[in-house]
């Protein structure tokens, strides 16, 4: 049995954030994987522990190459001291990962901090500017190149699985390209680019020589790969389940006991059952093996489709209410708890007689409450523990709406529920402007028709990651004056 913490790490990794937050969404549909995405070349860089000496280069790894503001951890909304890294020299509104998305594009790198290409300067100069070692950037003297046949990518999902894992000091870097929506992209630099040595290569950090849980690269180590400790697997004789051991009867069983989930099971909540054996969209009860989306049988692995299948796949489909549960010891063997009483914060106060004492509750609205208990045990004692704070957001719904005249200009009113100074709001538009006001005011430059379609999109975020977004279509109209030097009322409409 495999324990649901257990996932392989520090050996498969999204190749950049983008991939991460698009990989369910590809998913959706399977066995049909929707990705635009078609990954053409990469190198991968790795910390040199075999003291190899041969496909050697220095390289400056940084963990916000290619990524444009939705996705950058230096981004204007953190006020980081130090560079900005934005704006870019080539956005695109579809986020796609590209080297000219931010200023570490490496030709603009290379003229803005020219030590960069020097590993004896390199972190000098990047710490002068304010970046910080080990978290946004490393260097790293003589780094090895993996052979092609080290390392595996999923050409659609943007992801690398290494044959070895790595140790927790060890750097990885990436190179790669890819075509989308017919242009092709690129982030990182190859060692055949034109760099040649000794300057270093700049790259895409995946993993750093320091592990902290609050940076991005945290969330680009996969948690989502299970190795099952066998290899070339059948479908025929493959069976798999996900089991919940019920502490009450000290029994696993398939599903959760309590909640709004208990009718539903457990391998369906990690959508691994939507399908039916002919890969028809009706779950069956039985785990889909669908080779490169949820099973790679040559190497034995279990491959969820959800990125975090016990963190945040169950924190979005679990009851958002509060379920409290009483951890003090029902019984000692001379004294036993006989009530807990229950005090909500919001007014609500509750008392429950029977163990395990738990209580769902649910908050009608946003805020801060402070909830404690008052436990009284059957010879008479009574003691309230100290006050917990719940604090509870409301899910945002995005919403805007546009003037109507729209001449070379237009105001955007943003309608969202709820309109929180907490909240963030990011606005794109598709002919490359950007705006984090809350309700921005655009100059467009329309063509020399008279109008142009331009995309509007807002995307809203609340303090705890919940994410709403909305995207129109608008006719931006020119404005155009047409002043005649001289009439002549013999002709309908014409100007001498």
């Amino acid at each position: 049995m495999i324990q649901g913490d257990q996932y392989e790490a520090n050996r498969h990794y999204f190749l950049s954030q983008f991939f991460r937050d698009h990989y369910e969404e590809y998913l959706e549909n399977m066995p049909l994987i929707t990705s635009p995405v078609q990954i053409t070349k990469v190198e991968v860089w790795v910390t040199n522990e075999r003291s190899s000496t041969e496909n050697l280069r220095n390289i400056v790894a940084f963990m916000d190459l290619g990524a444009d503001k939705r996705y950058a951890y230096r981004n204007d909304t953190l006020n980081l001291p130090g560079t900005s890294i934005f704006p870019g020299s080539n956005t695109n509104i579809e986020g796609f990962p590209n080297n000219a998305n931010n200023q570490l594009d490496p030709l603009a790198l290379g003229n803005n901090i020219p030590g960069v290409r020097d590993i004896a300067l390199a972190n000098q100069d990047l710490s002068s500017a304010g970046l910080l070692e080990a978290k946004e950037y490393v260097e790293l003297a003589n780094a090895r190149k993996l052979e092609p046949n080290q390392y595996n990518v999923h050409p659609q999902l943007g992801y690398l699985t290494l044959n070895q894992s790595l140790n927790q000091d060890e750097v990885l870097a990436v190179a790669f390209q890819y075509t989308a929506a017919g242009r092709t992209y690129q982030v990182g630099e190859f060692s055949n680019d034109g760099v040649t040595p000794p300057k270093t290569l700049i790259l895409k950090l995946l993993k750093s020589t320091v592990l902290d849980v609050r940076m991005p690269t945290w969330d680009l180590m996969m948690k989502n790969i299970y190795a099952l400790n066998a290899y070339q697997l059948d479908r025929e004789d493959f069976y798999m389940d996900i089991l919940y051991m019920n502490d009450e009867t000290g029994v696993p069983i398939p599903f959760l006991p309590d909640g709004n989930l208990s009718d539903t099971l457990l391998i369906g909540v990690m959508e691994l059952d939507k399908l039916n054996t002919n890969n028809d969209p009706y779950p069956d009860g039985i785990f889909d093996f669908v080779q490169g989306v949820t099973i790679d049988k040559q190497r034995g692995k279990v491959l969820f489709p959800v990125v975090e299948p016990f963190g945040s796949n169950l924190e979005r489909k679990l009851d958002t209410s509060f379920i409290l549960l009483d951890t003090s010891a029902i019984s000692n063997g001379l004294d036993s708890i006989i009530k807990v009483e229950w005090s909500m914060g919001d007014g609500t106060v509750i008392t429950n007689y029977a163990p395990p004492f738990g209580y769902n509750h649910v908050y009608n609205l946003p805020g801060t409450y402070s909830v404690y208990a008052t436990v009284t045990t059957a010879l008479g004692f009574s003691t309230q523990t100290a006050p917990a704070l719940m604090y509870v957001t409301q899910d945002p719904t995005a919403q805007f709406s546009n003037d109507t005249n729209g001449v070379n200009g237009m105001s955007f009113e943003n309608l969202s529920i709820p309109l929180d100074s907490t909240y963030s709001y990011y606005w794109t538009f598709s002919d490359g402007q950007e705006s984090f006001d809350i309700s921005p005011t655009m100059i467009f430059n329309p063509s020399a028709t008279a109008i142009d379609s331009l995309e509007i999109c807002l995307y809203v975020s609340t303090p705890d990651n919940c994410t709403d977004s909305i995207c129109k279509r608008i006719w931006v109209w020119k404005s155009s004056l047409f002043v005649p030097n001289a009439l002549a009322p013999e002709q309908y409409f014409s100007n001498d």
